[in-house]
This record gives C-alpha cells, sequence and structure tokens, in this order.
C-alpha cells in the first residue's frame, strides 16, 4: 500500500488559491481512495496571517473553518500562529479545530507543561501502517511575551527521538513538520537519524522534487499556496517519492468553476467596525503636520509608551485615512502588518551607531524591497525621526536639540519589525526593551483615533 501525504506551507492568509487548492486536493482525495491507497493532509505553520482583511475580522477563525473543511489531518505552528495570537484566542481556535496540533518546542510558560491540545507527537495509522509525526517551530525569543516558553528546537528533537526509539514498535515512519527554514532542515538530516521525512516551511523554500540528504527526504512547497506537495511512501518498497504542483498545473486538472471572494468578505465585515470621525484626511506621504498619519501615529505611539524619541519608515503607511467616518478596513488597508511597538533603552553609543547605519543607507533603503519580519507592504521608504535630527553643519545628531551624548541612556519607540532586519544591527545592542504586546501597530492607532476623535 503507498500513503500519499500532501502538504502546504507558510500561505500566510492568501485565501485568493484555497478553493482551487481545496478542489484539488479532494479530486486528489477520490484518486488516491479509488486506487486503494491513503492519504494524509499536512501544513507546516504561518497560515494564520493577519494581513488578509476576512483572517483579520474573523481573528483567524476563518483559517480553521477553511482547513476543517479540506480535511487536514496534522499541522503545526508557525511563528505568525505563536507570535500574533494572543495564548487564550489560540486556545479557542484550537478548540474548534478538528486536525491535530504537533509543536515539540513551545510550552506553557508559567504551567512549564505542554499546551492543551498541541501534541508532542502525533501517530496516525491508516491500514497497518503507522506514521509518527513531529512538530518544531522558529525558537524566537519573544514568544514569552505570549505566555510560551520557546525550547531549543535541536535539544528537543533529540529528547523526543530517543523517547520515540524506545516506543520504535509503535510507529513505522517517522515525519518532522519543521517551520524552522532550510538551513534548519538540512542541519537535522545531517546531525539525527532515524527520520525519515522532514516537511519544511519558515524559509519559503521550494524543492519540486525534494532533496535526500543523509537518507532523509526534504520537501517544501513554497509559500502563498502557490505550490502543493506530494510525498508518496511506498510501504512495500521503502520509497518516498517527492512531487509539487503548481497553481498553473493544478487549474489544467480541475473543472473551472466560481470561487468565493473572501477578500470583499472580509472588507465588508471590517467596514461594519466603526472606530472614529476625522475632520480632516490623514495624508500617509506627509511625514509632519496634523494632516499627517505618521506624525499623528508618532502621537500615539509616544502616549502609549510615555516616550518623546521615535522612528518609523514611511513605507509601512500604505494608505491614508479618510475624512469623516473611519472604521477597521481603513485602518487594517493603511496597516496591514502585524508588527509591535516597542520602547528601546539604549546607550547613546550605539543609538549614535544606529543612526549612522540608517543615513548611510538612506537612499538605498527608499526603494528597496523588503518582505517578512511582520512586514505586509512592498518598500522600506525614508525613516522619520521625532525627537531625533540630524545637523548637517556639524556632522553630529541632535537629540531633542541637544547633542547626542555617547555616555547617556536614551528611551525610543519604534517597531519590532526595525530590529528583526538586517539594516541596523546596532539596534540590538539595547540595555533593555519592552515590547507592546499582543497589540498590532493599527490596534494602538484604534485606540488612539477612538480617544482623541470619537464617533459623532
Amino acid at each position: 500500500m503507498k500513503v500519499h501525504i500532501l502538504h502546504t506551507n507558510d500561505l500566510h492568509g492568501h485565501l485568493e488559491h484555497i478553493d482551487l487548492l481545496a478542489k484539488y486536493i479532494q479530486q486528489r482525495r477520490d484518486e488516491i481512495e479509488q486506487a486503494g491507497d491513503k492519504m494524509i493532509l499536512c501544513d507546516v505553520g504561518d497560515a494564520i496571517d493577519f494581513w488578509h482583511p476576512l483572517v483579520e475580522a474573523t481573528h483567524g477563525q476563518i483559517i480553521v473553518d477553511l482547513f476543517n473543511q479540506v480535511q487536514y489531518d496534522v499541522v503545526t505552528l508557525g511563528n505568525n500562529e505563536g507570535l500574533n495570537i494572543s495564548r487564550p484566542h489560540f486556545d479557542r481556535l484550537v478548540q474548534a479545530a478538528q486536525y491535530s496540533f504537533v509543536c515539540g518546542n513551545l510550552r506553557a510558560s508559567h504551567e512549564k507543561s505542554d499546551l492543551d491540545s498541541v501534541h508532542q507527537v502525533v501517530i496516525k495509522e491508516l491500514d497497518g501502517v503507522r506514521i509518527a509525526f513531529l512538530g518544531l517551530t522558529a525558537p524566537y525569543p519573544s514568544y514569552s511575551l505570549n505566555g510560551y516558553q520557546v525550547l531549543d528546537p535541536y535539544d528537543v528533537l533529540e529528547d523526543q527521538l530517543q523517547a520515540l526509539h524506545a516506543r520504535s514498535s509503535e510507529w513505522d515512519y517517522l515525519v518532522l513538520l519543521s517551520h524552522l527554514g532550510y538551513q534548519a532542515d538540512r542541519e537535522i538530516a545531517q546531525r539525527f537519524e532515524g527520520i525519515d521525512l522532514i516537511l519544511g516551511g519558515h524559509t519559503h523554500h521550494y524543492l519540486r522534487y525534494g532533496e535526500r540528504i543523509s537518507g532523509v527526504t526534504l520537501a517544501a512547497c513554497g509559500r502563498y499556496g502557490e505550490y502543493i506537495g506530494e510525498v508518496v511512501l511506498d510501504d512495500s518498497s521503502k520509497d518516498l517519492v517527492v512531487s509539487t504542483k503548481s497553481l498553473n498545473e493544478i487549474k489544467e486538472g480541475i473543472t473551472p468553476g466560481s470561487f468565493k471572494d473572501y477578500l470583499n468578505q472580509g472588507k465588508l465585515q471590517l467596514d461594519t467596525e466603526a472606530v472614529a470621525w476625522l475632520p480632516e484626511p490623514w495624508d500617509s506621504h506627509l511625514t509632519a503636520g496634523q494632516n499627517s498619519l505618521i506624525e499623528q501615529t508618532f502621537n500615539a505611539i509616544c502616549d502609549q509608551m510615555d516616550c518623546c524619541l521615535a522612528m518609523l519608515s514611511t513605507g509601512m503607511f500604505l494608505t491614508g485615512l479618510p475624512q469623516g467616518r473611519v472604521n477597521m478596513r481603513h485602518l487594517h488597508q493603511a496597516l496591514p502588518h502585524p508588527v509591535h511597538v516597542v520602547k528601546l533603552h539604549i546607550q547613546g553609543l550605539h543609538l549614535r551607531k544606529a543612526l549612522w547605519e540608517i543615513q548611510s543607507q538612506r537612499e538605498q533603503l527608499v526603494d528597496r524591497h523588503v518582505s517578512g519580519c511582520g512586514f505586509r507592504g512592498k518598500y522600506f521608504g525614508e525613516m522619520v525621526f521625532r525627537g531625533i535630527a540630524y545637523d548637517s553643519a556639524h556632522n553630529d545628531w541632535l537629540i531633542e536639540g541637544l547633542p547626542l551624548n555617547d555616555q547617556q541612556t536614551y528611551q525610543l519607540v519604534t517597531l519590532d519589525h526595525y530590529l528583526l532586519l538586517p539594516f541596523f544591527p546596532s539596534l540590538r545592542d539595547h540595555i533593555e526593551i519592552q515590547i507592546l504586546f499582543p497589540d498590532f501597530l493599527r490596534q494602538i492607532m484604534r485606540r488612539y483615533l477612538q480617544e482623541h476623535y470619537p464617533l459623532i
């Protein structure tokens, strides 16, 4: 008998392809069962992403509902699920899921115990073929802010493999759902014995026919549902055969039909969430003034974090806000990014280095395409400051009108996105960091608008 493991990864809320994928998955399920074989459907994390209006409007529930409809079997957690959903709400989503969550290196931080309904290992038996599934996710330190304890994935995997080998009579094949990235998957294949298959994600890598490293098969299918993967496990020969299909290839074998407009559904739902009433429009292109969305965002984050110094990039602001009634669709269009506000306590010497890093890259970054690290726009843009200015006459930096003091400790409010990018390493040389969690920037703007520009 053959077991067909279909897999997706890093959908990131891209629902524009989900109905097509669902039709294809159902078609493959029918074909596989008619041939007398079995199918398992897996996802390798980062399915939920709040850039999509319907994911935002339903707080991620739409992804769980669609996964239930498509009949997923086993999924692991990506950093988007782990970092961008509060623990209580994540627990509710898990309870609504009709599939199994597996992730070994996240624990409940306060209880220091396994998460409810998230398994350390899941074993699926299909006509006598027993497949053990493990899951690992990228170990970001900020998980602690969301009530998790994140463990080193390699240490966890070593312990899990030892435990599983002691139970080797209970399973026949071992599959790792790895939201660690391509290089980590390669390292695991080289370091650890006993794994048959690694389904990868996180770095959006695409392995059309898979890879074979130290006897371990690696498979991954890009991002956004642009590909779907299939690994055929032949129990008689013990062979694993990897293939992927692109959306265009999938379309060739699918009967055309009408697909749901999830994007418009989300916009309509967000339209109903009124937030504020603006006497004048706020422009996303203006960097200063009462009508500047950037200036008003400075007001919001500086008030929230009780801080006078701030910096934001213009590329973070995708649209402005209209005059009159403002709703959550407007805010979501302007600021779709799952980014968090942070306050850094940073020594003047490192602040100076960071400012020169920004200044030296200013021209290149204006049109620099940026993706990931919470950013859902296109270009980085220009870094804009509050309370910080460049003194060209003295080739120095001024902090609230005074020369920057290398020995002084300053407080700077900005976004976690800039600390995750490789462009400004000196920002990471902070003494202390406070992260406003779990709210995104747009949710801080929502509260600011409600307080200062209430509905009429």
